[in-house]
């Protein structure tokens, strides 16, 4: 079986949460003789044709992007010739353009959809949208929503509730190995250890904000990995509060991540919207064994990372309730270390990449033998 995924940035241009979960779905899928490729936009001309792992990567250039919706012509032209080539197209929503790409070519191949999250910032531009967003939808012959919280508090999910099956992306903890000493011994030095850490992206979502002003005034320490749109006003922020226990370390190696999990406390998301569906980084704090602290937005992050299992979910937009917890699990190790060691039986039973791949080995087959909706798995 060979499938294509579709979606707007893909590694080594673009390193966020989705990107995660086609890497490792893709790679796993592989193990079991199954072909990934993925058809996605770059900044740069010309398009070419690459590789990531174990997958082939068409990479075509964006000759604009409206509301963070890359749109690329020679895609669109390219889209039905590539298409031919795959059993099944798999897309990854939202990303209109692959919408509209999909139904103008009138290509006649199955497709599923795993739908990441619904559009929160651009809700003015989702009614003209919506109409196509519709007949997309209503063309595919399966739905996947990572968590049955985000199937439950989706208004668009809640429409297609017959044909959405639940299936949690997980990751592989082999791709996760320990940190050299060398590695530790070197953030040790930079960052000390027993702080709080945040890795990801830095987006408006994020609520990094939020975490600044919880710690301000106190000797929490706190290190944010990664970069992105928020950076400059984030670095203001602290300079303006004058954060001396705030420590931004920019974008860094999957080793550097390894040795910064090894020496932190625990984790931290402090998102407060709802275009945080799931959150990867979460996944990976559970991974490494760490508790986490995240928000209740009604979405897959309270499945990641449980109440009282593996870590502490606060009230977003609060950074009083953060500080409280980020106290609570510096000072208490009553509740601490059943946290820790919850972490990792919470990835044992969700989340591992096998769980993953077995059920979107059985959408997929059951797509192929049937040609009509998916009925497996699990749907609340």
């Amino acid at each position: 079986m060979k499938i294509l995924h579709v979606y707007k940035s893909y590694y080594p241009f673009s390193m966020g949460g989705v990107e995660k979960y086609i890497y490792s779905l893709s790679e796993s899928l592989y193990e079991k003789g199954i072909e990934s490729a993925i058809l996605t936009t770059k900044k740069e001309a010309p398009a070419h044709t690459g590789s990531v792992g174990k997958s082939t990567v068409y990479y075509y250039p964006a000759n604009m992007e409206k509301a963070s919706c890359p749109i690329s012509w020679p895609l669109l032209k390219n889209f039905r010739g590539i298409a031919k080539g795959y059993d099944l197209l798999h897309y990854h929503f939202p990303w209109p353009f692959a919408d509209l790409t999909y139904l103008l070519t009138l290509t006649n191949k199955p497709m599923v959809v795993t739908y990441h999250s619904d559009i929160i910032r651009q809700k003015y531009l989702k009614i003209g949208y919506h109409p196509i967003m519709r007949l997309f939808l209503n063309r595919a012959q399966a739905i996947i929503a990572s968590s049955a919280n985000y199937l439950q508090s989706s208004p668009v999910l809640n429409q297609y509730r017959q044909k959405t099956s639940i299936i949690p992306f997980g990751l592989d903890r082999a791709q996760y190995p320990p940190a050299p000493d060398m590695l530790i011994r070197h953030w040790r030095h930079r960052v000390g250890e027993g702080f709080f850490l945040f890795v990801g992206v830095l987006r408006y979502y994020k609520g990094l904000h939020f975490l600044l002003e919880a710690v301000r005034d106190t000797p929490i320490r706190v290190v944010i990995a990664g970069a992105g749109t928020e950076e400059t006003e984030l670095l203001r922020l602290k300079a303006e509060k004058k954060l001396t226990n705030v420590t931004f370390v920019g974008r860094i190696t999957e080793p550097d991540k390894a040795a910064l999990y090894h020496l932190c406390r625990a984790s931290v998301v402090p998102s407060h919207l709802r275009t945080e569906a799931f959150c990867i980084s979460l996944l990976e704090s559970l991974i490494y064994g760490k508790p986490a602290i995240s928000t209740e937005l009604n979405t897959g992050t309270s499945f990641v990372n449980q109440h009282r299992v593996s870590g502490l979910v606060v009230p977003p937009a609060d950074p009083v309730a953060l500080r409280q917890a980020m106290q609570l699990l510096l000072t208490d190790e009553n509740v601490y270390q059943p946290l820790k060691q919850g972490a990792q039986s919470h990835y044992q039973q969700y989340f591992t990449a096998d769980l993953m791949r077995q059920k979107h080995i059985d959408l997929y087959q059951s797509i192929r033998r049937t040609g009509h909706r998916y009925f497996g798995g699990d749907r609340r």
